[in-house]
């Protein structure tokens, strides 16, 4: 097992400065956006998104339907909504790799949008998701990122995961939907401009399309290696798949050719001939001068000191100067920008700050003694910052509500919030709370805490059994509960029990009785810690995460039955063949 040290080390030499910087550099080209949209994660297009997007500059989101919480888990125990929570985390650190923002159409381990088994129907799909929830949030999604480009991941065809083809049929209807004013929303309506379907099928591999694929209209190259890296970009996809542990993915790709892709314009809103991804949208920041002649000027300055800098690369020095320069007049445009293209603006002061910090060469790094953290806790907080090259660099401690710093300790209040396994949006640039934030002469750039500690429930409690059965047609009537993992420890513990129901203490735990006139049903008893109901916490730490927790309320489930059992034997005949737990996880989630 690595030291603490050894892994930092290990990680830093996976990502030298250099390769950030020219990664940095890719989304300056660009000011079109593409978002892909898949019913799990893993679903989305990887080798094709790091094309277009660490080749091309194409600024890049996924929105996910379900956590992937009915999947196989191929590292760990956690099920359910802990493996939703799990995969939650996978997914972002998928997404950090291609700089990719990230959405969740289920926000809850309790929203109705989750992965509830495998299915072939759309129909059904919808019907369990919600056809008007999913479409308004889908609508929020898309009128928050404002994509150019949607592309789902798989065909609405029959043979096909009936989760894909919810999606493929949501993103149909979310073209003309985000776009219209009477549609129910606090944001602005924004109009897609494209939808391309997947010109490729699954028949034959993890699904069985039933129906050919659309006639391909355009193909991207994935041909070609990243030059700084020497990677292919299909390699590059497999590295950001390989997070996505829990389902065994990340496999090597050998030197080669690259996979071409092709696409299928299902929907379009602009003219002209489609002869490349962007034919018909402005690609440039000197392409939005005619919808914005107020801020010309400043356009025009912004691109040219963007291609400037791009040129520059590998000279730190010089990136640094024209990067400074370059946000300079994005800045000076963001100040009048029509409503319309602020949102490519307000990414480029982003990519931009981000650049200048890696050309100056300046470095923070945050981490707290403890991870795991309850209300009403203290930790030492250590903060390592390098201002490297910056003339006039400083930092400051972004902390999330009910957190607070003095000097080196970080408090946490007893109103602060429990961390959410469950966040609704991620943005690599935009990291949560707490975090870092770099104030240079220009900008203020955000940066992760190393390891972000989690704030567990303030009362928890483990108990033994979470279900029970009690038969009156039997003389039980006493039911044993262990009670472990009680915090604040040394708290005294409770049910809230039905009347005529009473407990006592029992090797360290409860011991129910039931009265001799139970009423048959199903009893749910809250588990209290002092005065208040408990949590049952499941924590989650992997290294190839950040930590998580999935929490849920300490209770006991009591089935109360009435039931005279025959003096029968009942027997089991199976097939005789059990499936893999990989086929059987795959058919049953993705």
């Amino acid at each position: 097992m690595p030291t603490p040290d050894q892994t930092r080390l290990q990680d830093t030499r996976m990502r030298p400065r250099v390769l950030d910087l020219w990664w940095a550099l890719r989304p300056l080209q660009s000011v079109v956006r593409l978002m892909n949209t898949g019913a799990h994660p893993d679903d989305e297009t990887t080798a094709f998104l790091a094309a277009i997007g660490l080749r091309d500059g194409i600024n890049l989101s996924y929105a996910c339907s379900t956590r992937g919480e009915g999947g196989q888990n191929d590292i760990g125990t956690e099920s359910g909504a802990a493996l939703g929570a799990l995969r939650t985390r996978e997914m972002e650190r998928a997404c950090d790799l291609l700089n990719m923002r990230l959405y969740w159409h289920g926000i809850s381990p309790d929203d109705p949008i989750r992965d509830f088994r495998f299915s072939k129907s759309g129909e059904e799909t919808m019907g369990i998701w919600g056809h008007d929830h999913l479409l308004h949030r889908f609508v929020e999604i898309v009128r928050t990122d404002r994509p150019d480009i949607i592309l789902p991941t798989f065909l609405d065809v029959p043979g096909q995961h009936g989760h894909h083809r919810a999606m493929t049929q949501a993103a149909h209807e979310v073209m003309s939907a985000a776009a219209d004013p009477d549609f129910a929303s606090n944001l602005p309506p924004w109009q897609v401009s494209k939808m391309y379907l997947p010109a490729w099928s699954g028949a034959g591999q993890a699904y069985d399309d039933d129906q050919p694929p659309p006639d391909p209209t355009l193909t991207i190259s994935g041909a070609g290696k990243d030059p700084v890296s020497g990677w292919s970009f299909a390699r590059i996809g497999q590295m950001s798949r390989a997070f996505h542990r829990t389902q065994g993915m990340g496999r090597w790709v050998p030197a080669g050719p690259g996979q071409d892709w092709p696409l299928h314009l299902a929907v379009s809103h602009v003219e002209g001939p489609d002869d490349s991804l962007t034919a018909g949208l402005p690609q440039t920041l000197a392409d939005l001068v005619d919808n914005a002649p107020a801020i010309k000027d400043h356009l025009l300055s912004a691109h040219g000191y963007i291609t400037e800098t791009m040129s520059a690369f590998p000279h730190f020095t010089h990136v640094a100067a024209t990067a400074r320069t370059a946000l300079k007049h994005v800045q000076l445009a963001e100040a009048d920008a029509p409503a319309h293209i602020a949102h490519r603006l307000a990414d480029k002061h982003r990519q931009l700050a981000h650049v200048l910090r890696l050309a100056l060469g300046v470095e923070a790094s945050a981490r707290t003694e403890q991870i795991w953290l309850r209300p009403g806790d203290v930790t030492r907080l250590t903060v390592e910052f390098d201002a490297g090259d910056a003339d006039h660099a400083a930092h400051s401690i972004a902390l999330p509500y009910g957190w607070s710093l003095d000097d080196d300790t970080i408090t946490i209040t007893t109103d602060a919030h429990q961390t959410d396994p469950y966040r609704a949006e991620y943005d690599p640039l935009d990291p949560p709370l707490p975090r870092i934030e770099i104030q240079l002469d220009a900008a203020t750039v955000a940066v992760p805490f190393d390891t972000p500690p989690v704030i567990l429930p303030d009362r928890a409690a483990l108990i033994v059994p979470t279900a029970a059965l009690i038969n009156l047609n039997t003389p039980k009537r006493a039911l044993p509960v262990a009670v472990a993992d009680v915090s604040p420890a040394g708290s005294a513990v409770s049910f809230d029990l039905p009347d005529g129901w009473t407990a006592g203490a029992h090797d360290g735990g409860l011991h129910l009785m039931l009265p001799e006139d139970a009423d048959p049903g199903l009893y749910t008893l809250p588990l209290y810690v002092g005065p208040a109901p408990a949590m049952t916490e499941r924590r989650i730490a992997y290294d190839h995460i950040d930590p998580t927790v999935h929490t849920r309320p300490a209770s006991l489930d009591v089935r109360v039955l009435d039931v005279t059992v025959p003096d029968a034997k009942v027997g089991y005949i199976g097939s005789g063949m059990m499936p893999s737990p990989r086929g059987s996880a795959r058919l049953a989630r993705t």
